[in-house]
């Protein structure tokens, strides 16, 4: 999954995973840049 602009917020519809890695790379645009990596969302946004 890649996000591009607006929020960045991905929502995965497909099959379910059960036990998985979760590899991550990313880059901060500014030094106090805040973000974040949820997962298990109870509600569909």
């Amino acid at each position: 999954l890649r996000g591009n602009g607006g929020m960045g917020l991905l929502y995965w519809e497909g099959e379910k995973f059960s036990n998985c890695v979760l590899k991550v790379v990313w880059k901060m645009r500014d030094e106090n840049s805040n973000s974040g990596i949820f997962i298990r969302m109870p509600v569909e946004p």
